[in-house]
């Protein structure tokens, strides 16, 4: 039986996978700390709250569906875009850029979150996985009481700020950055229990998105005063602004999609974000190959010719064309090959 989809939550995911890869595509340095600010923690607040811990009071049917959709992908792609690859550099006679296997190896089962050709962009899925299976052990041990959960994902985000400066090497599969990934997914569980966003969906109104849009600001001026930030490099700045500006700007988009999805003129809009929102994990696992291909095809060539401004506004149109091409092809998996992508069988997103 399928669950019904909430219209606003693929509409943030389309929102946020657009900004992932855009930033992905090239963008200037304060557009970039804008994007890292909030592309990563939106994500893990809406999945905690879709958590739903009646349904997961077996920590071993967790961990064998998220295997499955997380897992499964994770793995498939990482191999496939490793090969990919480096048929791709022999065609092109660059054997002295191929990737051993060793390499192979390393990135996909030790440490993810470096920046490779075929697994930019996987560590999210690693990172995701850990993350729900943390929550699930601090939600029983806390037994959902969501006083104790706050107290809970409050020491998690001194943990994951500390860790970083005790250990100098890296956790392996992204382990570490799961850690700071488990106070942004409880806060959306918290938000769910708490009914925030179904209060902000009861009526909507122009009054509530002129603050939306005010916190938006505020968010993202607090962020440009933060600096670089970065979940997979653990990059973190002032551990306040990090967190603070994240929910911040978070909140203030998913109250803008609430806002968006409930009023009948934006349909036309509503319906093809959402539809992109359906397939972020497509978009995720394929952008940073699409983007690659672009810059070998034509992109380097308009980056050296062309000026910042320019440059910015082609990839700003790249990014939404590598958007929905790989939101098309990811449909077309999911009706041959759901597995690949972590779905259960096959489904009309349309």
């Amino acid at each position: 039986m399928n669950e019904k989809r909430v219209e606003w939550i693929d509409f943030v995911k389309a929102f946020a996978i657009y900004f992932m890869v855009l930033a992905h595509t090239g963008v200037t340095k304060n557009v970039n700390v804008l994007i890292h600010a909030f592309h990563m923690p939106v994500f893990f607040i809406l999945s905690g709250y879709c958590y739903n811990e009646t349904k997961y009071k077996e920590f071993g049917k967790l961990l064998k569906n998220r295997l499955r959709s997380l897992i499964l992908p994770y793995l498939f792609w990482g191999t496939f875009l490793f090969a990919f690859w480096n048929v791709c550099l022999i065609i092109l006679n660059k054997k002295n850029e191929m990737q051993g296997i060793g390499t192979f190896l390393y990135s996909i089962f030790i440490v993810n979150t470096e920046n490779i050709s075929f697994g930019v962009i996987q560590w999210f899925l690693t990172a995701m996985f850990f993350c729900e299976l943390i929550f699930w052990c601090l939600g029983r041990l806390c037994k959902y009481n969501i006083y104790k959960v706050m107290i809970g994902i409050f020491i998690m985000a001194i943990l994951a700020y500390c860790i970083p400066i005790i250990v100098t090497v890296r956790l392996p599969l992204a382990i570490d950055s799961a850690l700071a990934a488990v106070v942004f997914y409880g806060l959306g569980w918290c938000a769910k229990k708490m009914q925030i966003f179904d209060k902000l969906s009861e009526n909507p109104n122009g009054i509530q998105l002129s603050g939306y849009t005010i916190l938006l600001v505020i968010g993202g001026i607090l962020s440009l005063n933060n600096g670089e930030i970065n979940l997979r490099r653990l990059l973190y700045g002032n551990i306040v602004l990090f967190y603070g500006n994240a929910i911040v700007i978070s909140f203030a988009i998913i109250g803008i999609a609430i806002y968006i999805t409930h009023h009948k003129r934006f349909d036309g809009l509503n319906k093809y974000m959402c539809i992109v929102g359906q397939n972020t994990l497509a978009v995720l696992v394929m952008n940073s190959t699409m983007i690659r291909m672009w810059k070998v095809v034509l992109g380097n060539k308009l980056e050296a010719s062309s000026g910042q401004n320019v440059t910015m506004m082609i990839n700003i149109a790249v990014s939404c064309g590598i958007v929905v091409v790989t939101t098309i092809i990811g449909r077309e998996i999911v009706n041959c090959c759901p597995l690949i992508l972590g779905k259960k069988q096959n489904k009309s997103l349309g």
